[in-house]
């Protein structure tokens, strides 16, 4: 029988965490002043890989289960396995998120390219 309970700790925590850093992570590798969408689909991409990587951290992190159980029964390779599949597992939560942060920067690189044409028109 499984024992685990959800618990704020070891369930809501790390879903805060990985949301806040789904919309914190792709506006810190988005240059502030790109006016391309290029530069904003590549920072996407980037805030993905990261975001996975991250989130096996933060599973790592609150995880209360024994990863010294599970290195000796399966070795690193089960371990990292395990972490990687919570790690997708959590795309539910950050994927949504980055893609509204990634709208957010699109608007902005027009926004910027509007006022850059409207100020070389009033020139």
């Amino acid at each position: 029988m499984n024992d685990t309970q959800v618990t704020l700790f070891n369930t809501g925590l790390p879903m805060m965490v990985i949301g806040i850093l789904a919309v914190v992570v792709p506006r810190l590798l988005v240059q502030k002043a790109t006016r391309s969408h290029l530069v904003v689909a590549i920072g996407m991409i980037l805030a993905c890989v990261t975001m996975a990587v991250l989130s096996a951290g933060v599973f790592f992190l609150f995880d209360n289960r024994s990863y010294e159980t599970l290195i000796g029964a399966g070795g690193y390779v089960l371990a990292l396995e395990f972490l990687i599949e919570a790690s997708w597992k959590a795309v539910i939560l950050w994927a949504p998120l980055i893609l509204l942060t990634w709208l957010s920067l699109a608007q902005r690189v027009e926004r910027l390219r509007g006022q850059d044409l409207a100020e070389r028109n009033s020139l």
